[in-house]
C-alpha cells in the first residue's frame, strides 16, 4: 500500500524474526518466535530494543507477538504501564498465529482493577461487570482452532465488534462455552468484562439463527 512500509525480517536473534509495518502514524512490530512464558518480556524487550530505530519517531509504537504453540497463553501476558515505556513502545499485544485474531492487548496505561469471575453471572442478556475478569485455572480452556465452524464464526464476531476497544479474549468450558470479552473502559475501573454464552450462540447460528442476529446479540462488546 502507498501509505504503508513493511520492513520484512529487519530483525533476528536465534527464534525471534520480527517485521515493522510503518504507516503514517503509528509503527508495529509483529514479532514470531515470543511465546508466553518466563522468557517472553525479556524477549519483547530485546525485539523492542532491536527495532527502535524503525519505530521510536511514530505517535503509536506497538509490539505484536504472533503466538503459534499456544495462543491460550496469551491470558498470562501482563506488563505494567513504566515496563511499555520503558520498552519505547505504547502497547504490546497477542495474535492468535491459527487465525490472524488479537486475543490481548495491554496499552501504557493504568491497569484495570481486578473482577471475580463469579460475578459474570446473570439470567437474562450478557453478564456484564467492571473491571477485568480473574478466571479460575481450573477451568479448561479454548484456543479459536479447538472450536467448530459456528463456533468460530461467533468467536471472530465478538472479535470484529469489540474492535479496538478489545483489551482480552479468554474461551472457557465452563457448563458450556463460554468467551470472556474485556473491553476498555473509562477509568477507573479502566475495563468491562462481559460473558459470551459461545456455545449456545453458536448452537443457535447452526440452528438457522441469522448470523446478523448473532452479531447484534454481542452489542455490549462495543465501546
Amino acid at each position: 500500500m502507498g501509505d504503508e512500509t513493511v520492513l520484512k525480517g529487519i530483525f533476528k536473534d536465534g527464534g525471534l524474526v520480527a517485521t515493522v509495518i510503518q504507516k503514517p502514524d503509528s509503527a508495529r512490530i509483529m514479532v514470531k518466535g515470543a511465546e508466553p512464558g518466563p522468557s517472553f518480556k525479556d524477549n519483547v524487550r530485546k525485539v523492542a530494543d532491536g527495532c527502535k530505530p524503525h519505530v521510536e519517531k511514530f505517535g503509536e509504537r506497538e509490539l505484536c507477538a504472533v503466538l503459534v504453540q499456544d495462543p491460550g497463553q496469551a491470558e498470562s501476558i501482563d506488563f505494567t504501564q513504566d515496563e511499555i515505556g520503558g520498552f519505547g513502545l505504547t502497547k504490546v499485544t497477542a495474535m492468535d498465529g491459527n487465525c490472524g485474531i488479537l486475543v490481548r492487548v495491554v496499552e501504557a496505561e493504568p491497569a484495570p482493577i481486578s473482577l471475580a469471575y463469579t460475578s459474570l453471572r446473570s439470567s437474562s442478556g450478557l453478564p456484564d461487570q467492571p473491571g477485568m475478569a480473574d478466571i479460575p485455572a481450573a477451568l479448561p480452556r479454548k484456543n479459536h482452532k479447538d472450536l467448530t465452524d459456528s463456533q468460530k464464526k461467533v468467536y471472530e464476531a465478538a472479535a470484529q465488534v469489540a474492535g479496538r476497544g478489545l483489551m482480552r479474549m479468554v474461551c472457557v468450558d465452563d457448563g458450556g462455552l463460554k468467551l470472556v470479552v474485556t473491553v476498555k473502559d473509562a477509568p477507573p475501573p479502566r475495563a468491562r468484562s462481559i460473558c459470551v454464552p459461545l456455545g449456545l450462540f453458536a448452537d443457535d447460528l447452526a440452528s438457522g439463527t441469522p448470523f446478523d442476529e448473532i452479531v447484534k446479540r454481542l452489542a455490549q462488546l462495543r465501546t
